[in-house]
C-alpha cells in the first residue's frame, strides 16, 4: 500500500481504447485531509508473483464459497508473470506476457476479475441476454464492434475495433466472479478469443 495514503473504496475498471486502461481507487492524500482522487491500481499496490497471489486467493475463495477461474489454454508464449491486487472489496488484476512487465498495461494479455454483481443472480436468463445486447449497443456507439454469446457457462460480450485487440467481459454466475479479458497487440480472431474461454477452469487451491 502507498504509505500515508488511506484506501477508501475501488470502482469498477474503466476499459479505455480496448485495453486496460484504468483501475481507479479513491485514497486520501497522507498530509491533505479531505483530498481524494484517482490513481491506477499498480501505484496503489505493490505487484506479486501468481504464485504468491493463489496462495492467497485459494483460502479466500475456499472461505467465501466462490470459484475462481482462469483460462488454460493461452496465446503462444504467455504465461501469467505479476498480480496487482487487493482483497476487500476483491479486485485483482493478473498480467500475462512473455517476459516481466511493470504494470498490467503493458503486458500482453491481461485478467481483471472482481466480483459478480449479486443483483445479477436473480435476473431471469433472457432477461440477462436482453442486459447484454443493451450493453453491446452502448459498447457500439462508442465506435467499436461488438457481440453477446454464452460460453459454457459463461455469459460473454465481445468487443473490439480490429482483429488485434479485444476486449471479453466474462460473468460467471456459477463461480461468483467477472472477468474483463483484455488482449493487446495479439493477431487473433474472435473465435479465437472464445476458445480462450471456454478453457477456463477452477484454479488448483
Amino acid at each position: 500500500m502507498v504509505a500515508g495514503r488511506t484506501l477508501y473504496i475501488v470502482l469498477a475498471a474503466l476499459v479505455v481504447l480496448g485495453f486496460v486502461g484504468v483501475y481507479i481507487v479513491f485514497f486520501s492524500g497522507g498530509d491533505s485531509a479531505g483530498e481524494v482522487r484517482d490513481v491506477p491500481l499498480y501505484e496503489v499496490v505493490e505487484p506479486v508473483s501468481f504464485e504468491e497471489f493463489i496462495g492467497w486467493v485459494g483460502d479466500y475463495v475456499e472461505e467465501e464459497g466462490l470459484v475462481l477461474k482462469l483460462p488454460t489454454k493461452l496465446p503462444e508464449g504467455l504465461s501469467p508473470v505479476s498480480v496487482w491486487y487487493i482483497g476487500d472489496p476483491f479486485l485483482a488484476v493478473i498480467a500475462f506476457d512473455d517476459g516481466p512487465v511493470d504494470s498490467y498495461v503493458n503486458a500482453s494479455f491481461a485478467v481483471q476479475v472482481t466480483l459478480l454483481d449479486s443483483s445479477l443472480y436473480d435476473v431471469e436468463p433472457d432477461r440477462l441476454m436482453d442486459m447484454f445486447r443493451r450493453f453491446v449497443a452502448e459498447i457500439r456507439l462508442k465506435g467499436r464492434e461488438a457481440f453477446v454469446t454464452t460460453v459454457d457457462e459463461f455469459y460473454v460480450v465481445v468487443a473490439y475495433s480490429d482483429l488485434r485487440s479485444y476486449t471479453a467481459y466474462v460473468y460467471d454466475l456459477e463461480g461468483g466472479f467477472r472477468y474483463v479479458l483484455v488482449f493487446k497487440d495479439l493477431s487473433l480472431l474472435p473465435e479465437d478469443v472464445l476458445d480462450i474461454i471456454a478453457s477456463m477452469e477452477p484454479i488448483e487451491i
